[in-house]
């Protein structure tokens, strides 16, 4: 439980931009490694580690390119061939959830189409600055269903 409470809250770290291109300038503060880390690049490539200095990515990589990273005060993670995902895991979904019919019942989305017309039914009602919110479309845009 405890390495599962450390690798989400590492996840932060893991938000951040990646450095400039070149070589990375070790050593790293912290590496993660033997784990399945989702990249989130343009091919959502899967490497086995990823080292962090200064609370920036320094590099993504395979355990052998990465390793050499660690100096004498890096903090060395075992990910155990768990997935480390990129993003910040600061709120709650389930909350969100509870507390989203409050504001207003929750649309039936179920293709981009729909999607689409929902924004622009919200656009003629929501005041110009003011965000629209698109909840509980992840199934109506998944590439898998027949969004037409």
């Amino acid at each position: 439980m405890i390495r599962y409470v450390l690798i989400t809250s590492i996840l932060v770290l893991l938000a951040v931009t990646v450095r400039a291109a070149g070589a990375p300038q070790g050593p790293a503060d912290l590496i993660i490694h033997h784990a399945k880390v989702v990249t989130v690049d343009a091919e959502f490539h899967i490497v086995q580690a990823v080292a962090v200095k200064d609370g920036r990515i320094l590099a993504v990589g395979d355990n052998e390119s990465i390793v050499p990273l660690k100096g004498p005060k890096t903090r060395l993670i075992d990910g155990d061939s768990h997935t480390v995902l990129p993003g910040l895991y600061s709120h709650v979904h389930p909350v969100d959830a509870a507390l989203s019919e409050l504001r207003e019942p929750l649309p039936v989305l179920k293709s981009l189409r729909d999607v689409f017309a929902h924004i622009r039914k919200q656009a003629t009602k929501t005041p110009e600055g003011e965000w629209i919110v698109v909840r509980l479309s992840a199934p109506a845009i998944r590439p898998s269903r027949n969004n037409a």
